[in-house]
């Protein structure tokens, strides 16, 4: 009996699972984006005469602090205990949650509205480690990185129907926001009923027989596998930069719409925040598909110059019909780049650690990059008051700095070698690799160590790209 237990949770399980973990992922982020909304909304009606910036910087300081708080000891949990019962306890702590959000809003009380939004940001911190650190206990090992793409896919598509739905159902309920209250509670009891259709491949992953797991898991042995490990080591530090890109960003495309490209309004501008999302959803599918069955460490880096190299395009642009276009072009694709940086340097995190480190080490990247959030919105501040610059000057420099961090991270034969593999597996026609090229070049692709220049076979191919692998393999055999 229990054989065939194994055999049935082994095979038809897993894909459920993954969809049904999916949607309960989608609801959770589309509720956070809904309600942080509808509570500044809520807050303003009760204080007509308050500052809304005020309103709103109080709210973002009630929803990241519990980030910043509360993901580390969240990692060490989702590794001492089973991460199926967690997700299904942060799941019906979100539903309750949004019960004291609705009399919150019943009540008309400021202060009970801030606490909503921490308890529900409290409980997202929570979940975060888990969100990803339970990818490999249900979904196969050749479909993480498929399955890492349509998890990122589904969040952007969350926030860009958070965005839309917050003031539509304001709208819709003619400002009677406990009825907006009501349909996140709709959505959370989908997702809690979702979280308790997940199931593990194996029922407790982390309880193998390894003596090694069985101890409890700390933060010193989250950051001595971070600084042991360097590929996940520049993979956090890769993504804490991605976060410092993406909320400067976020932070000054509305300012830059209005500013620099003349639109009419800042709801107007806001369309340039909804396309990136749009662009990041599709690059992540993008990747999830390039990657295979297999994560290709190749994408990120190309596809972090062309993020970048949007950024520095973005800001040279007219207030024009076609710079407008051009603008709107720009951040759909700077949002695809996005994308396909994100899907890979996200599912290193799940490979590269050990079952009973890894939702430490996904607790350890998630908490630096919330401070890098925290650093987009401070630099913010200190280049419009003390600098006195606009937005599209804060973009440039933002887009340039990370521009320069990928020329220098492609000085390292590592980086260049496995750039210069992915784009023969991805651009070149499968015509022009024999089977035994092909087999090199996807070692050097997916591998994390460095073969020797002799296990290579490379044919006669288009220069440069041969003479450069060739002499990138003889410089790291010198050393």
């Amino acid at each position: 009996m229990e054989t065939k237990h194994q055999a049935k949770s082994a095979g038809t399980t897993p894909f459920g699972s993954f969809r049904w973990h999916n949607i309960a992922q989608f609801t959770g982020a589309i509720n956070d984006n809904i309600f942080k909304f509808t509570a500044i909304y809520a807050i303003l009606a009760v204080r007509p005469q308050a500052n809304p910036e005020e309103i709103t910087g109080i709210v973002g300081v009630a929803f990241a602090l519990p980030f910043l708080m509360f993901l580390i000891p969240a990692g060490i949990l989702g590794d001492i205990f089973s991460k199926k019962l967690l997700l299904r306890l942060t799941k019906t702590v979100e539903l309750l949650a949004l019960v004291f959000a609705f009399v919150s809003v019943e009540m008309a009380n400021p202060i009970l509205l801030y606490g909503a939004v921490f308890l529900l940001s409290t409980q997202s911190a929570f979940f975060a480690p888990i969100k990803y650190g339970i990818l490999p206990e249900i979904v196969q090992t050749e479909a993480l990185a498929r399955a890492n793409g349509a998890i990122q896919a589904t969040t952007y598509l969350a926030i860009i129907a958070g965005t839309i739905l917050a003031p539509s159902l304001s709208f819709l309920f003619a400002n009677d926001y406990s009825r907006s209250v009501l349909v996140c509670l709709l959505l959370s009891l989908v997702g809690t009923l979702s979280a308790w259709k997940v199931e593990p491949l194996t029922e407790t992953v982390k309880r193998e027989t390894s003596l090694e797991i069985r101890k409890t898991p700390t933060l010193r042995a989250a950051l001595d596998c971070i600084i042991q490990n360097k590929l996940l080591g520049f993979s956090i530090l890769a993504l804490a930069v991605f976060s410092l890109f993406g909320s400067y960003l976020q932070l000054n495309l509305i300012p830059f719409g209005l500013d620099q490209l003349k639109f009419p309004s800042a709801e107007a501008a806001t369309l340039l925040f909804l396309v990136v999302a749009l662009g990041l959803g599709i690059g992540a599918l993008l990747a999830g598909q390039l990657c295979r069955q297999k994560i290709d460490i190749g994408l990120p880096l190309p596809a972090a110059a062309g993020m970048s190299l949007f950024g520095i395009l973005l800001p040279l642009l007219p207030a024009t019909p076609v710079g407008i276009s051009q603008a709107i072009g720009f951040c759909f694709f700077m949002g695809i780049a996005g994308g396909v940086f994100l899907v890979p340097l996200e599912t290193l995190l799940q490979v590269l650690p050990p079952p009973h480190l890894r939702a430490s080490v996904i607790a350890c990247s998630n908490f630096l990059s919330w401070i890098a959030i925290l650093l987009g919105a401070t630099l913010t501040m200190f280049f419009a008051s003390l600098l006195d610059w606009k937005a599209h000057q804060g973009i440039l420099a933002i887009s340039s700095f990370c521009f320069l961090l990928v020329a220098a991270c492609l000085s390292s034969p590592f980086w260049l070698i496995r750039c210069l593999a992915s784009f023969y597996l991805h651009l070149l026609p499968a015509k022009f690799l024999s089977p035994a090229t092909r087999n090199s070049l996807q070692i050097l692709t997916f591998s994390t160590n460095v073969s020797s220049i002799n296990d290579i076979a490379l044919d006669p191919l288009p220069w440069p790209i041969p003479t450069l692998l060739k002499i990138s393999l003889n410089r790291i055999n010198k050393r």
